[in-house]
C-alpha cells in the first residue's frame, strides 16, 4: 500500500505510470494513423483499377519495390497530416 511508502516514491511511481500511459497512447495513435492512411490508399488503388482490396493487397505483398514506394508515400502523407494537425503546414508546389 502507498501508506507505507515515502511521498517521493509515490510521486515517482505516479510519474512512471503517466509516462507509460503517454507512450501507450502515442503508439495507439500511430497504429490508427497507419490504418487510416494505408487503408485509404489501398481503397483508392482498388477503386481506380477496378480490383478488389484483397487483390491490391496481394499485389503489394508480392512486389518489394511497390512496398517501398508505398511506405515512402505513407511516411510523407503522415508527416503532412501531422504538420496540418500542428497547424505548421506550408505547401509550395511548382510545375515543371
Amino acid at each position: 500500500m502507498d501508506f507505507d511508502l515515502e511521498a517521493e516514491l509515490v510521486k515517482a511511481r505516479g510519474e512512471v505510470q503517466k509516462r507509460k500511459r503517454a507512450r501507450d497512447a502515442a503508439m495507439e495513435e500511430r497504429e490508427i494513423r497507419s490504418l487510416e492512411t494505408m487503408g485509404s490508399l489501398v481503397s483508392m488503388i482498388a477503386e481506380s483499377t477496378g480490383k478488389t482490396i484483397e487483390e491490391v493487397r496481394e499485389e503489394i505483398n508480392a512486389n518489394l519495390d511497390l512496398q517501398g514506394e508505398l511506405r515512402n508515400f505513407a511516411k510523407e502523407l503522415v508527416a503532412r497530416e501531422m504538420r496540418i494537425d500542428g497547424k505548421s503546414l506550408t505547401d509550395i508546389r511548382t510545375q515543371g
